[in-house]
């Protein structure tokens, strides 16, 4: 596990504003092309897993409250692991980072809900809101979510 120092993230106007929260992430996939978005998680989260390919996620001996999917190709992830992810952690908040070469992929094949999935160009901030969320700034956006409500969530501060 790779540990990150970070200063305790506060939130005055909410219970846990007196928390020390810790925020765990799970990396997955070739991170080429992903820098941004990597070192935003990093720099936001105070430990991280990386796994270079899907992994077996029996495994995991945690449960991540942010998870970084890198996709560098259409179908890089199969419907069951992406499935798999999802249902083992429901709760866990998902962003997709994709390549140039999967811009289609919400128009022509449906295996990542529209609501996770985000151009790399786009990842560092989606990961920044998606902190919010955990910190209880932001409201979360649900994996149902249709193209007009990801858009108000990327347009909100």
């Amino acid at each position: 596990m790779i540990s990150f120092p970070k200063q305790p993230r506060f939130k005055f106007n909410t219970p846990m504003a007196l928390s020390t929260r810790q925020t765990h992430a799970l990396l997955i996939g070739d991170t080429t092309g992903m820098q941004r978005a990597i070192s935003t998680l990093l720099r936001c989260c105070d430990s991280a897993i990386y796994f270079r390919q899907f992994p077996d996620l029996s495994e995991l001996t945690f449960s991540p409250e942010l998870i970084l999917v890198c996709q560098q190709w259409p179908e890089e992830y199969t419907r069951d692991e992406i499935s798999l992810l999802l249902e083992t952690f429901p709760l866990s908040r998902i962003v997709v980072s994709y390549s140039a070469w999967c811009a289609s992929d919400g128009r022509t094949r449906d295996l990542w809900p529209i609501a996770i999935r985000v151009d790399l160009n786009l990842a560092a901030r989606r990961i920044q809101q998606e902190l919010e969320v955990l910190e209880g700034v932001r409201s979360p956006l649900p994996l149902t979510a249709g193209y007009d409500e990801i858009f108000v969530f990327d347009q909100s501060h």
